[in-house]
């Protein structure tokens, strides 16, 4: 348990892949067997997998070394590969009060209608909690770290488990590891979202639950970690201002409670408007019958 200035976390379980297997006692679904199911790396990484033709590099970033589990549906076979395949826990005992937080590190390399989802049992219902379609996750690297509050879906059952499912044609993959469920006293809130994007910034916003504060932080990509804030704010400030037009951002957002912080949400992914791709701004030009330009602009040698 760690205890620092009234907020405390006590972990479940953290698992790493150590030595290329489960060490807290993950399991591949076998009566739900497709074409290829869920390894683990490094020992089962073959040539094929995490797609050579797109260079052949391995997931890398935070949370990832060289032992992680992954499903490369590329290294199964052909156009008419069928890959649904799930990677469940051991039972956990999630009643020890406070909130219930799960973390992954991940890659998620989308195509065509291959979905990635995260499901919660809280002893009687498969709950889920993330899935994500369409669009590649931690993908080109650096891999991202996820995390959620499974509270509710696991409803402080002795016997919650979560289980990772890849579904798939002939559509690349979803690597994992770091995954750890924790208890925590202080927790992000939900509905993190910025919305009115300009070509400089944006307004934050989440559901307020009523604790002490709240602090919001924009960066490049990578998690805050103090030095690294593009952009930031506490309490109920919510406008951000002074970002790069045409440029990707991720904001991120933490609770104060009681003395502490909680940890950092997962980010939320947005892009800042290009400067002058207005219409009312935009540069007007005459065009000939021959569908020249009648006035050339100047062009700098």
């Amino acid at each position: 348990m760690i205890i620092s200035r009234g907020v405390w976390s006590q972990t479940i379980f953290l698992e790493e892949f150590d030595g290329g297997a489960s060490t807290t006692g993950f399991v591949v679904d076998q009566t739900n067997v497709t074409d290829c199911r869920w390894e683990f790396a490094p020992d089962s990484v073959g040539t094929a997998d995490f797609s050579v033709d797109i260079a052949g590099e391995w997931p890398a970033g935070p949370g990832f070394d060289s032992s992680f589990v992954f499903l490369d549906s590329d290294a199964c076979g052909g156009t008419s590969v069928v890959v649904n395949s799930f990677l469940t826990s051991s039972p956990f005992a999630a009643s020890g009060g406070g909130y219930q937080l799960l973390s992954f590190a991940h890659q998620f390399q989308a195509r065509l209608a291959s979905f990635i989802r995260v499901e919660a049992f809280n002893g009687t219902t498969w709950s889920e909690v993330y899935d994500q379609t369409g669009t590649s996750v931690g993908y080109p690297n650096p891999t991202t770290v996820t995390s959620i509050n499974i509270s509710d879906a696991v409803a402080a059952s002795s016997v919650a488990q979560i289980r990772f499912q890849f579904s798939a044609g002939w559509d690349w993959w979803w690597a994992v590891d770091s995954i750890e469920v924790k208890t925590v006293n202080c927790i992000y809130p939900a509905g993190l979202a910025i919305t009115d994007i300009t070509t400089s910034g944006g307004t934050v916003s989440w559901t307020d639950y009523g604790s002490v504060g709240y602090e919001w932080v924009i960066t490049t990509g990578a998690l805050p970690d103090g030095s690294n804030a593009v952009a930031s704010r506490t309490g109920a400030n919510t406008l951000a201002t002074g970002l790069a037009s045409g440029t990707g951002y991720i904001v991120f957002l933490r609770s104060t409670c009681g003395g502490g912080n909680s940890e950092w949400s997962s980010g939320i992914s947005f892009s800042t408007l290009i400067t002058n791709d207005e219409c009312d701004t935009a540069v007007p030009v005459t065009v000939n019958n021959d569908d020249s330009r009648a006035d050339p602009l100047p062009v700098e040698r």
